[in-house]
């Protein structure tokens, strides 16, 4: 079997397109490798036979989850035994670009996706818009450049905004404490993940 680099299983993957890497398989004429809507490959959204590369990216795809795998070829051109099934999730980054009335309307355009979030659709300033963008409960806004320091994360909770927070793994450990400073399971309470 054809092992799995990158992505990680359930990486999140910002932008329209993934770019996806495996390792060599011994004596590999070349790869055969699939990206679906659906854990099945019911829904196929990219499908590229004889690649020769341990790589390839995938553009114009939808936010969401998508699922991954390869197979090696041989001298033949027939496949060997698929890889392990990944996932990554498609998210967006809007990256402070938005004001409030321009996120509430990107946002209500893109529910059909069902997101899982959109990061940093705000300046990182703005808390207040970001709260009320919180508040609209269209999907669930990540904090990233609005969280630096514990302090910041203690003015997220405080404004109960926005519904998650992220913090770069070199912030991670000054912002844990605040998980359990914050108390209470509310909605708007910054659950933190490293990158």
């Amino acid at each position: 079997r054809t092992l799995l680099s990158a992505p990680e299983n359930l990486a999140d993957v910002y932008g329209n397109g993934v770019s996806l890497s495996w390792q060599a398989y011994p004596d590999a004429a070349g790869y055969w490798f699939e990206v679906a809507g659906d854990p099945g490959f019911n829904r196929m959204l990219a499908s590229e036979w004889g690649v020769k590369e341990t790589g390839f990216r995938v553009d114009g795809l939808r936010p969401g989850v998508h699922y991954w795998r390869v197979a090696a070829l041989d001298g033949l051109g027939l496949p060997g035994k698929w890889s392990e099934v990944r996932a990554f999730e498609l998210r967006i980054d809007a990256n402070c670009a938005w004001d409030v009335a321009e996120a509430v309307r990107q946002l209500e355009a893109m529910a059909p996706f069902r997101l899982n979030g959109v990061e940093q659709p705000l300046p990182a300033a703005d808390l207040a818009g970001l709260a009320e963008v919180t508040a609209a409960d269209i999907v669930p806004v990540v904090a990233d450049e609005s969280l630096v320091s514990l302090d910041d994360a203690r003015r997220l909770v405080d404004r109960r905004a926005p519904a998650l927070g992220r913090s770069r793994k070199r912030r991670q450990r000054e912002l844990l404490p605040l998980r359990t400073q914050a108390g209470g399971a509310q909605r708007n309470r910054p659950q933190l993940s490293a990158r």
